[in-house]
């Protein structure tokens, strides 16, 4: 049998055991800006990432918008 050199499904049940422990006993307030204080550490601006990819921004309102909902 192969043998997997990594186990998503593994990782992610661990992380989220890691963040379990850390909010489990926060009250409402405390687990909100536990959310909010991590919510942009690892994103760019859009304006970064496009520079970098050499794309343009564009925005919800010059996208066609979905009639078939």
């Amino acid at each position: 049998m192969k043998t997997k050199p990594f186990d998503c499904v593994a990782m992610k049940r661990a992380a989220a055991e890691k963040i379990y422990e850390q909010i489990n006993t926060m009250t409402r307030e405390e687990e909100l800006r536990f959310w909010n204080a991590d919510s942009g550490v690892h994103q760019k601006p859009d304006d970064e990432v496009h520079e970098s990819t050499g794309q343009e921004s564009v925005t919800s309102s010059q996208m066609p918008s979905d009639t078939t909902r």
